[in-house]
C-alpha cells in the first residue's frame, strides 16, 4: 500500500509553534531552569526556521531573481529564453511573465559553441 504525505499549511504550523513558545514563556514564569521548556524552545526554533526555509523554496521567481542565484550567474534574457524553449519544468506564465520554482534545473544544455578559423 503505498504511503501519502499530507502537507500540512504552514499557517497551522506556525499558529502551533505559536503556541509551544506561550507554554515556554509559561514554563519560564514557573522555573528558570526547565529542561522541558528548553527542549521545546529549541524545537520551536529550529522548526520555524525549517518552515521559513521551505516557505522560501516554493515561492516563484521572476527570470531576474532567478538568474541571480548563485548556481545559475546567467542574465535574465538567458533564463527568458529558456522558459520560452521550455527547458525549466515548472516554468509558467504568470500575470506580469514567467515565474519559475527556486529549485528548478534547466534539462536541455546546449553544447558550448566553437569558433570556426579561417584558413589564412
Amino acid at each position: 500500500m503505498p504511503s501519502e504525505v499530507a502537507l500540512i499549511p504552514s499557517a497551522i504550523v506556525r499558529d502551533a509553534l505559536e503556541d509551544f513558545a506561550r507554554e515556554v514563556v509559561q514554563r519560564r514564569e514557573v522555573s528558570k531552569v526547565d529542561p522541558v521548556a528548553d527542549g521545546m524552545a529549541y524545537v520551536v526554533r529550529d522548526l520555524t526556521e525549517r518552515v521559513a526555509r521551505a516557505e522560501r523554496s516554493v515561492q516563484p521567481l521572476t527570470p531576474e531573481q532567478f538568474a541571480e542565484l548563485p548556481r545559475i550567474r546567467v542574465t535574465p534574457q538567458a533564463v527568458t529564453r529558456w522558459c520560452r524553449a521550455g527547458e525549466l519544468p515548472g516554468a509558467y506564465r504568470g500575470e506580469r511573465g514567467w515565474l519559475i520554482p527556486r529549485d528548478a534545473k534547466r534539462t536541455t544544455a546546449r553544447a558550448p559553441r566553437r569558433r570556426i578559423r579561417q584558413a589564412a
